[in-house]
C-alpha cells in the first residue's frame, strides 16, 4: 500500500514598521532553511493545496506597560487572516525589536514607525529574552522560529479543522 504525504505549503514574508530593517540575505536564507526544515512536518490530507504564510513584523511594539527590555512577548494573531478561495491562511507574528538605549546592538529610536498598540489578548505571547543575544539578527532569528514553533505546537484551524504541528523546539535541536 502506498501512502500519500500531503504536505502544507509554507511561505514567509518580513513586513515592518522598522525604516531601514536590516534584513540580510544570510538571515533570509537562515529564516528560509527553518522553514525548509519543518515543512516536512506540516501535512493534512484536507489541505495538501493551501498555503500557511507567516508574515514577520519586526517592530518596536511591547504589550505591557511595565515589560523590561530584556524580556519580550514575541505575539502570533491567533484567528489569522483567512483567503478559502485562493486556500491561503495568513499568520502575523510580532517581533519586538529593542532599542539603541535597551541595548547594544538595538536600533535607533528614529527608525521605528508609531503605529497603535496592538490587544495582546488577541495574540498567542511567547516570552522570549534578549539576554545572551549579542546582534540583532541572531536575536531575530531565533525569536521568530521560536513564536513559530510554538505557535505551530498550540495548533490553529482552518476550514474548521483543528491543526496542532510536533514542532521540535528548535534551540534544544541545535
Amino acid at each position: 500500500m502506498i501512502r500519500i504525504i500531503y504536505i502544507v505549503e509554507l511561505k514567509f514574508s518580513v513586513i515592518g514598521t522598522i525604516i531601514d530593517f536590516p534584513y540580510s540575505h544570510i538571515l533570509q536564507q537562515n529564516l528560509q532553511n527553518f522553514f525548509n526544515h519543518i515543512k516536512p512536518r506540516l501535512s493534512h490530507e484536507q489541505l495538501n493545496d493551501w498555503v500557511i504564510e507567516f508574515h514577520i513584523n519586526p517592530t518596536n511594539i511591547y504589550w505591557f506597560e511595565t515589560q523590561e527590555y530584556s524580556k519580550s512577548f514575541l505575539g502570533v494573531y491567533k484567528r489569522g487572516i483567512t483567503y478559502p478561495k485562493i486556500k491561503r491562511k495568513i499568520f502575523s507574528v510580532i517581533i519586538p525589536i529593542p532599542n539603541s538605549n535597551q541595548i547594544s546592538w538595538g536600533l535607533p529610536e528614529e527608525r521605528y514607525l508609531h503605529r497603535p498598540k496592538a490587544n495582546p489578548n488577541n495574540f498567542f505571547l511567547t516570552e522570549f529574552s534578549t539576554k545572551g543575544f549579542t546582534d540583532l539578527e541572531d536575536y531575530f532569528l531565533e525569536s521568530t522560529k521560536e513564536a513559530i514553533s510554538i505557535f505551530l505546537n498550540k495548533g490553529f484551524k482552518i476550514q474548521g479543522i483543528n491543526l496542532k504541528f510536533d514542532i521540535v523546539d528548535m534551540r534544544k535541536e541545535k
